[in-house]
């Protein structure tokens, strides 16, 4: 499969140049309400009070292995996967778990989980390949999974710091995983988080759930 110069680029940076600097940063940021979010939604939609291991959670683009870690303590059953070699080694050694070294078009799940997490990761999709990228996630979701993704707020789609970004708006979002991947949106919202530098950074953020 022939890669785009945007995804070279991005693996590049996690392979080669910047991979100990960005698990640092990772696993710093604070995530937590988001992730809490999407564990109650995961929870309510299974009819569970509690995690367990008959619940099981994906991943999708998991760099440093910060989640993963957090939902196996919960007691999560946790599958994760990055396109990131780096990374996926990093990851495994972090979590305990096998990390796969996977593209999200080349995973081969269907039906398998009660969630998929794809926190800040599927920002490095192009937006012609958003959809169908989407669309084949979803596959992997139990009837009434629940789909968490979070992009950087806007319309800047290009090379950024050394990587490709795709931003998005809530109502971009709610087009494509309402209208266009035919999900139910749950919650859209947006927030912020502050970045070494002293910027802030704006997100939105999409919990989704197929139906």
């Amino acid at each position: 499969m022939r890669r785009s110069e945007g995804f070279l680029k991005t693996m590049e940076y996690y392979n080669k140049a910047k991979t100990q600097e960005f698990i640092e940063r990772t696993l710093k940021a604070d995530v937590s309400k988001s992730r809490d979010k999407f564990i109650d939604y995961v929870l309510k939609n299974s009819r569970k009070e509690v995690p367990s291991k008959d619940l099981n959670i994906l991943d999708a683009g998991c760099g440093s292995g910060r989640d993963t870690k957090v939902f196996l303590e919960k007691g999560f059953s946790v599958a994760a996967f990055d396109a990131s070699n780096a990374l996926c080694i990093a990851a495994s050694e972090y979590t305990g778990i096998e990390v796969e070294c996977s593209t999200f078009m080349e995973t081969d799940y269907e039906n398998e989980f009660d969630g998929i997490w794809a926190s800040a990761s599927l920002l490095h999709v192009e937006k012609e390949k958003l959809i169908d990228t989407v669309t084949h996630l979803k596959k992997a979701l139990k009837k009434n999974g629940i789909f968490y993704a979070s992009f950087k707020k806007g319309d800047f789609s290009g090379i950024r710091e050394d990587r490709f970004f795709q931003d998005a708006t809530k109502e971009y979002l709610k087009e494509l995983f309402g209208e266009k991947c035919e999900m139910e949106i749950l919650e859209l919202y947006e927030d912020e988080s502050l970045l070494s530098n002293g910027s802030i950074q704006e997100w939105v953020n999409v919990i989704a759930k197929k139906n």
